[in-house]
This record gives C-alpha cells, sequence and structure tokens, in this order.
C-alpha cells in the first residue's frame, strides 16, 4: 500500500491538538478488527490522514450515540458506531460482508 501523497506541512499554519480516547483491551482489539476488515475488504484505498471535517462528523456522531443510547462514556459510544458499522459492512462496499 502506497502512502497519501501530501503537500508540505509548514508548522507555523497548524495548530497541533492531541484528542485522546481512552479504551478497554477488548474494546481497542474489537475496533483494530473491524479497522483491518474495511481495510482489507472495502474498495478505495486507507487514508490515515483526515481532514479537520471528517473529525468532527466523528465527534458529532459520537455525541448522538452517546444522546441516544444514554450513555456518557466516549468509548462505549464508539462501541456503538463500531455496532452499526459492522451491520452495515456491505453498504460501504465490503466485499463478502
Amino acid at each position: 500500500m502506497n502512502p497519501p501523497e501530501l503537500d508540505p506541512l509548514s508548522e507555523s499554519q497548524l495548530e497541533y491538538r492531541i484528542v485522546s480516547i481512552a479504551f478497554l483491551p477488548d474494546e481497542v482489539e474489537r475496533a483494530e478488527r473491524l479497522f483491518d476488515k474495511v481495510i482489507r475488504e472495502c474498495l478505495g484505498e486507507a487514508t490515515w490522514v483526515n481532514r479537520r471535517v471528517e473529525y468532527d462528523r466523528l465527534l458529532d456522531a459520537l455525541t448522538v450515540a452517546n444522546e441516544r443510547a444514554g450513555v456518557k462514556n466516549t468509548a462505549t459510544a464508539f462501541g456503538l458506531l463500531l455496532d452499526v458499522a459492522e451491520r452495515h459492512l456491505d453498504e460501504i462496499g465490503a466485499k463478502d460482508a
């Protein structure tokens, strides 16, 4: 797999922030398995660098999952998003989902 081609970045033009979410070991293993399956089976190439808008969409989806399920734990909300992704894997281009 070839890495994505990116324009050179200048540190003076970017503001970096680190955001962390803590997961239990089995939650991490589940997420990694699903991500591996999506990358392996879905059409297109893997993307490791995302635009801010994709990050915002993830945060919005986590907020919706938190509110609709009545949970406050972000890792639990992420697990709910994984549930949805697993149920609809065929709709995002996976073969033999």
